[in-house]
């Protein structure tokens, strides 16, 4: 005859809602941020400019 064990821990369902969470920080893809000075080119400080190709650049 074989001997019943119960087990040490009962399994438990759990569900947890994400559907609330957001991230805390959102960006737009392909997005890189360039830092430092460049000759004869001026931009506004701290404003960021989209640069939508090489001659933005």
């Amino acid at each position: 005859m074989a001997t019943r064990v119960q087990p040490a821990f009962p399994f438990v369902d759990v569900v947890i809602d994400t559907s609330a969470l957001v991230p805390a920080a959102q960006r737009s893809p392909g997005v890189v941020a360039v830092v430092g000075n460049a000759d004869g080119a001026t931009a506004p400080a701290s404003t960021p400019l989209a640069v939508t190709g090489h001659a933005d650049a």
